[in-house]
């Protein structure tokens, strides 16, 4: 732009504009600052508003949205304290342990395992995500394939995922639907499948705290490949 130009711009902004000094021939600097600082200023002034206005009301806006949240939060947490005093207790809907509680038909409880049908390929254990099955076995005396010396589950890695279940060829293992292991040590939670009283290796009984506290103080296997089945000694007496 030509310095008239500008100058008339100027002149526009500030009222009277610069003024012109004969003893030294030149404008007034004062003045001529004044002008072109006014000059500069006069068309941003307007912009300046709208974005004072605008992020008046983006923070006006933010303020309410999060009071908002803040009051939906607490009324969801009102709501729900005030049918806690509705409801039942948890006793007087379950009478656990002298009533057992009612699981879905696909629950996912601790194992049920039939020690006369496993053959020992150890395709549950390779499919583990957590390696939580040990498999302890040996060449079959008599006939072929393995004799089954332990099939231990640690409960405290089993995730209960079933992918165990799948893979098995003979279907010897499979979900069930006890929920209930207690015990006071991690010992308690390492199950040897292969120890337990005969109705639970066999699959016929569930798994049971005390079944598995017996089972601790076994060496051998309750029952191995070849022998005889009680159950059937008793089925004809």
């Amino acid at each position: 732009m030509l310095p008239n130009g500008g100058m008339q711009i100027a002149t526009a902004c500030v009222p009277g504009g610069p003024t012109y000094n004969q003893k030294s021939g030149i404008f007034s600097v004062k003045l001529q600052i004044h002008a072109v600082k006014n000059s500069l200023f006069c068309g941003l002034i307007p912009n300046l508003t709208l974005l004072k206005s605008a992020s008046m009301l983006a923070w006006f806006r933010n303020v309410w949205m999060a009071v908002a949240t803040i009051l939906r939060g607490l009324f969801v947490t009102l709501r729900t304290m005030g049918k806690t005093y509705n409801r039942k207790a948890f006793t007087q809907i379950y009478e656990y342990p002298e009533v057992p509680l009612k699981v879905k038909p696909r629950y996912r409880g601790f194992h049920r395992f039939d020690l006369t049908t496993c053959i020992g390929c150890e395709k549950c254990a390779q499919a583990c995500p957590v390696d939580c099955i040990y498999i302890e076995k040996e060449k079959s005396p008599v006939g072929k394939g393995f004799r089954l010396n332990g099939f231990a589950v640690d409960y405290t890695k089993c995730m209960f995922c079933a992918l165990c279940v799948d893979p098995c060829p003979v279907d010897c293992i499979f979900m069930g639907s006890n929920h209930d292991l207690s015990c006071y040590s991690r010992d308690g939670c390492i199950v040897d499948y292969a120890k337990l009283p005969l109705e639970i290796a066999w699959s016929r009984a569930m798994l049971n705290p005390t079944a598995v506290s017996e089972s601790k103080v076994l060496h051998e296997p309750v029952w191995v490949k070849g022998e005889e089945s009680p159950f059937e000694f008793a089925e004809e007496a």
